[in-house]
C-alpha cells in the first residue's frame, strides 16, 4: 500500500476556497475511501467534508482538541451535528474527551484519547542528557507562525555565531 498525498487548495485553511470541497470529493470517489478522519470541525470546510461523508455513507472519525467552554447553545447545536455526522471521536487528552462527554453530550465509547498526547516513559532516561548546540522549534508551517522572522533572527543572533543548529519541525 503506497501513501498517497493530495494537495486540496494551494490557499491557506484559513482562507475559503470552493474547490477544496470538489477536490475532497473527487479523492474520495476516485480512491473508493470508506473511511474518513477530520482534523477539527472549526472551519466551513470541515464541516462540509464531515456532512459530505456522512451522507455518503463513509465512516467518519473526528480528531480534536476542543475543550474551551462554549455557550449553551452554541455546544447544543455542535452537539447535534457531530453526533449526526461522526462515528468516533480520537481526542487529544482527558479534557477533550471530558468536554465531548459533557458538554457535547458525546457517548463516552465513542471517545478515545490518542493522538498529542505524550508517552513520558518512552522519554525516561536514567543516564546523562548529552545536549546538543540546537534551538528547536516546533509549529506549523503556516503564515501566521511567522517562520521566516525566527530564521532571520536566529541568523543574526549570538547562537547562530556560536555554531548552533536551528532545526524547524512542523
Amino acid at each position: 500500500h503506497n501513501a498517497k498525498y493530495f494537495q486540496l487548495s494551494p490557499k491557506p485553511p484559513d482562507n475559503i476556497d470552493v474547490m477544496r470541497i470538489f477536490r475532497f470529493i473527487k479523492i474520495l470517489s476516485s480512491h473508493n475511501i470508506g473511511t474518513i478522519c477530520i482534523s477539527g470541525y472549526g472551519k466551513f470546510e470541515y464541516l462540509i467534508f464531515l456532512l459530505y461523508g456522512k451522507l455518503s455513507g463513509r465512516r467518519v472519525i473526528l480528531f480534536a482538541e476542543s475543550w474551551y467552554p462554549g455557550n449553551f447553545i452554541i455546544d447544543k447545536l455542535k452537539s447535534m451535528f457531530l453526533r449526526a455526522t461522526c462515528h468516533g471521536f480520537l481526542v487529544s487528552g482527558s479534557r477533550a474527551f471530558g468536554h465531548f462527554q459533557n458538554r457535547l453530550n458525546i457517548p463516552p465509547s465513542k471517545i478515545k484519547i490518542g493522538y498529542s498526547v505524550v508517552d513520558n516513559e518512552h522519554f525516561r532516561n536514567s543516564g546523562p542528557v548529552k545536549f546538543n548546540k540546537r534551538l528547536l522549534c516546533v509549529a506549523r508551517f503556516s503564515s501566521e507562525k511567522n517562520l521566516q522572522m525566527l530564521i532571520d533572527a536566529f541568523a543574526q543572533s549570538e547562537l547562530a555565531r556560536n555554531n548552533w543548529e536551528l532545526l524547524i519541525v512542523g
